[in-house]
């Protein structure tokens, strides 16, 4: 096995969103974490770390992304799905569905700009 680093790694994940102020909201209270604002040239960007990830929250007006949702899903393990699921109705967001799977509790959720995210109780 070689012991070379990795040809590539992920740097930052950049979000282009709509709804700003909501998605900040909205992702430092679910995940429960924090973004810091900064100016990027005359727009408010934020930035923080999801999910280990750095990211970066972009209006979609200065990304000029033209797609009225994201193309990827997340599926996240979390320890407390049902706490999870209080803190994503609670911040704007709503849980679309809920099923079993593999004696699991499993759902799909949905984030102000409409993003889905699948959330998976821990084992």
């Amino acid at each position: 096995m070689s012991t070379d680093p990795p040809a590539f790694r992920v740097a930052r994940i950049t979000y282009a969103i709509t709804n700003v102020e909501t998605m900040v909201a909205f992702y430092e209270n679910v995940f429960q974490m924090k973004f810091e604002p900064f100016d990027g040239g005359g727009t408010k960007l934020y930035s923080g770390m999801l999910l280990g990830q750095n990211t970066l929250f972009c209006p979609n007006t200065l990304a000029g992304v033209v797609a009225e949702q994201s193309r990827l899903q997340y599926d996240i393990v979390v320890s407390d799905i049902d706490g999870a699921a209080a803190r994503v109705r609670a911040s704007g967001g709503k849980v679309r569905e809920e099923s079993v799977e593999d004696g699991r509790k499993t759902m799909t959720i949905v984030d102000p700009d409409g993003n889905t995210i699948v959330f998976h109780q821990a084992k």
